[in-house]
């Protein structure tokens, strides 16, 4: 039997979009719009000629009233090993494009099938690595499309609010009628799945005046629509200057709105920044020691309460656990609805577009909606066609479900020292998770329309503000991710800002995030919370110049003392305990960055050493804009000595060849301040694991593995603070080959401590203070534990 002609790939995605189009067609329906999601092409060049084909029964006489399914086709469209991977997407529809034909005394006929049909299997996932089973098969008849021979479609009706997988979807084909009897063959061509759409909003229009029945008293847009895309950075925004076309629609709106474009957040993450945004304070002012997932605390008067006691229906759409009820962000909102199947997994824009379609109605009084998107956030994972924008050939399992990952499976963090024996990230890894990130951008990007029209925005009449709560890293200072070392990359985000009335313009002035609460108190003549430390931006809305007043940023205290300042196109960095996590193998803790962003947008050439003025000008202006840091002056920063000092301890005895587990014991003769583990070896491959312990208690409070083949000696650092005078280092060389420990290491670290005031909340109490005898108390107070 002669085989089919072959189709292009562009004609596939035309014959797929086309279909969709045309649903309904002749039965009396309304057309819907719908994305090709995934889309398989079994005639593109590099598949067998024969993929896809199969023949019923074989002989004359077989003809198979079961039907044919393509299931045990060896490379025909089975998409067991090609899962339809999505985040709370509708797979509304499928589009297949078949060939059949049977044979008689004159050859090889065409024909059409007597019926097609899809089965398919789904399994929800919960949180990264583990799955619920599968929920049983589910199957659709498939149509034939109208005018268009060959294509068969079929609605597989809406997941709704759903995390999984489409796996073992196959096709049945019942054979023609006129083929009984005879051979008959079928091929599948193409198989496309589809996501329902709908209809795109109009483009950006014209600015026009604002009607007196669509204001507030004071003449202010009766709606503020804020929208937060967590986690874009700046510079990857087409209107920013970024190479590649992520942002058409952003960049289209930028050109209609107040474009801000130099915004800092306040913090390297969501829960370290999301303060300064709905209370106009900083995470410092706010938060108790340990603050992670603390949460607002109540007294904190936010956006949802300012726009509640001035009147306004509050409604909010968050897919972040960590701006959730849980968190206190709702308070002041009349409804606040959680977007998440769990707290690990993110719901996507269409999801959210779909939850506001079904519980917003519009009242035309006064309204306060907030949006909060994940889809930008990691893991990077874009639904086709987004995930092959800017992705090339890439044959690597480094980058994989999203993720850059370590040996081990876990995430790779970080190509520094401490880091690097775990992990074997290489350019082609981070090109891909770049182009991954990137898609997700584009995807957000093309549903942002629909979104708006979900809100039924109207440029005409209400103002909306666009913006994220931090950026991301792709190892431009040694990290993926964010809430890793507080540079630009991490803090550097967008901000539009769009009033209707007023003109578009370009703001270049730098500006925070503290500054959104009051510049629409400002607007809308509300009373500014006490404590809120940004300034109205409504003078820059009006055209007017803009004064640059010095902007700060700050990080979580897991990763160090860390504070950072932009101001007069200079970024400074310090942080007090840098080997608490940004350094963890450097004995020196004080660390000190200056870059000239002007000349040095990425901050690639730190300037410390040759700008001695400017640092300590930049260390004046952090210490004024947090008191935290009062006590890191000039004076108190020395510079890194070229020859560390260290105290006496005691030696390591190495014990003999012990097998695959080894338990050394390690005396600390000053418990309570940092030490500098120093492990010599050579591998010939690994993993050889290694974890310490204190006397006090059985869990490791420090872990390791090395992967890496190390033929020559290696030695491995890290910075530890033991709590007692006695521990154990424990090695597992159980699936190791050719370990050779060389020598151990263990000395206390000479260096400078420089106290920081202690976070809100966190004050020693004083009857714990002074149950302390007056030896412990001096020790502490030399340690710098005590003030």
């Amino acid at each position: 039997m002669n085989s089919m002609p072959a189709l292009p790939r562009s004609f596939l995605l035309c014959t797929a979009l086309l279909l969709a189009l045309a649903q309904g067609a002749g039965a009396g329906e309304t057309s819907v719009d719908y994305d090709v999601y995934r889309a398989w092409d079994f005639t593109a060049p590099g598949k067998r000629p024969d993929a896809g084909w199969r023949v019923a029964g074989g002989e004359a006489g077989g003809f198979d009233a079961r039907g044919v399914t393509l299931r045990q086709v060896k490379n025909g469209p089975i998409l067991r090993n090609q899962a339809l991977r999505f985040r709370a997407l509708d797979v509304s529809a499928c589009a297949v494009k078949l060939g059949i034909a049977y044979d008689t005394a004159g050859g090889i006929v065409q024909a059409a099938p007597r019926s097609v049909r899809l089965y398919w299997a789904r399994q929800a996932d919960v949180g990264r690595g583990s799955n619920w089973p599968f929920d049983g098969s589910r199957s659709v008849a498939l149509e034939a499309v109208a005018g268009d021979p060959g294509v068969y479609r079929g609605d597989m009706g809406t997941h709704g609010n759903w995390i999984g997988t489409i796996r073992d979807a196959f096709i049945e084909v019942h054979g023609p009628a006129e083929a009984q009897g005879r051979p008959w063959r079928v091929a599948v061509e193409s198989i496309a799945f589809l996501s329902e759409r709908q209809p795109p909003a109009s483009p950006v229009p014209a600015e026009s005046t604002v009607s007196a029945d669509t204001t507030t008293k004071n003449g202010a847009p009766r709606r503020v629509i804020f929208v937060l895309i967590d986690t874009l950075r700046a510079d990857h925004l087409g209107y920013m200057g970024y190479d590649r076309d992520t942002s058409p629609y952003l960049d289209a709106l930028s050109k209609h709105a107040a474009n801000f474009r130099f915004t800092i957040a306040h913090g390297d993450g969501t829960v370290y920044s999301m303060p300064a945004i709905f209370t106009g304070k900083f995470y410092s002012q706010l938060y108790q020691d340990p603050p992670w997932e603390a949460g607002l605390l109540e007294e904190n008067i936010t956006l949802g309460e300012l726009f509640r006691d001035a009147g306004f229906r509050t409604l909010g759409w968050s897919t972040n656990p960590h701006v959730s009820k849980r968190t206190h962000y709702d308070q002041g909102f009349d409804n606040f609805h959680e977007l998440w199947p769990s707290g690990v997994i993110y719901s996507r824009i269409e999801h959210v577009i779909r939850a506001i379609r079904q519980t917003y109605r519009e009242s035309r009084g006064k309204e306060f909606l907030y949006v909060h998107l994940m889809d930008v956030h990691h893991p990077y994972a874009p639904p086709a066609p987004f995930c092959d924008l800017w992705a090339k050939p890439y044959g690597r399992k480094t980058f994989r479900d999203g993720s850059m990952r370590a040996f081990d499976g876990k995430e790779a963090i970080g190509l520094q020292p401490y880091w690097a024996e775990s992990s074997d990230v290489q350019a082609a890894d981070i090109r891909q998770a770049l182009s991954q990130y990137d898609g997700e951008i584009r995807y957000v990007n093309a549903y942002f329309p629909d979104l708006l029209s979900a809100l039924n925005y109207r440029p005409e009449e209400d103002l909306l503000v666009v913006t994220a709560d931090h950026g991301e890293q792709f190892y431009e200072h040694g990290f993926i991710g964010h809430n890793k070392s507080t540079l630009i990359e991490e803090i550097h985000v967008p901000l539009l800002i769009r009033y209707p009335g007023l003109d578009a313009r370009t703001v270049e002035t730098p500006v925070g995030l503290s500054d959104i609460l009051p510049t629409l108190c400002d607007i809308y003549g509300m009373p500014v919370p006490g404590g809120a430390r940004g300034r109205s931006l409504l003078p820059a809305l009006r055209g007017e110049t803009l004064a640059a007043v010095p902007l700060f940023s700050e990080a979580s205290p897991r990763r160090g003392d860390v504070g950072v300042m932009v101001s007069d196109g200079w970024l400074y960095y310090l942080n007090l305990r840098a080997n608490a996590f940004t350094r963890p193998w450097d004995p020196w803790p004080i660390r000190q960055l200056l870059y000239h962003l002007d000349q040095d947008p990425a901050c690639q050439t730190n300037l410390a050493a040759r700008e001695p003025e400017r640092l300590a000008a930049m260390n004046r202006l952090l210490r004024a804009a947090s008191p935290r840091f009062e006590y890191a002056t000039p004076d108190a920063l020395p510079a890194r000595p070229k020859t560390l000092s260290f105290l006496p301890s005691p030696p390591i005895v190495l014990p003999g060849d012990s097998g695959p587990l080894r338990a050394i014991p390690l005396v600390f003769t000053t418990p309570g301040r940092q030490h500098l583990l120093e492990v010599d070896y050579t591998l010939e491959s690994g993993p050889v694991r290694l974890e310490g312990v204190t006397a006090k208690s059985a869990k490791p409070f420090f872990t390791y593995a090395f992967y890496k083949a190390r033929p020559e000696k290696k030695t491995f650092q890290v910075v530890i603070t033991p709590s007692t005078d006695r521990g154990t280092l424990r090695f597992d060389t159980r699936q190791a080959k050719g370990f050779h420990l060389v020598a151990i290491r263990c000395r206390p670290i000479v260096s400078p401590v420089v106290p920081v005031k202690p976070w809100p909340g966190s004050a020693r109490a004083a009857d714990e203070t002074e149950a302390l005898s007056e030896e412990e108390l001096q020790r502490l107070e030399a340690l710098g534990y005590v003030q």
